[in-house]
């Protein structure tokens, strides 16, 4: 996803438009298809979202 966001951001300069602080980001399937099923991967690095209540 990271990786996605940076070729994102220096196709257009290095400035997310049209709003720079947004935090949204879209996933789609073709990009972690080579993950399905193996979300344990990730259980180290997740973080939870800013609004969830339990952090």
């Amino acid at each position: 996803m990271r990786e996605r966001h940076d070729e994102l951001t220096a196709s257009v300069g290095g400035v997310r438009l049209p709003n720079p602080n947004s935090l949204h980001a879209a996933i789609y399937p073709a990009n972690v298809k080579a993950w399905r099923n193996r979300g344990l991967l990730f259980e180290d690095v997740a973080q939870p979202a800013l609004w969830d209540a339990a952090s």
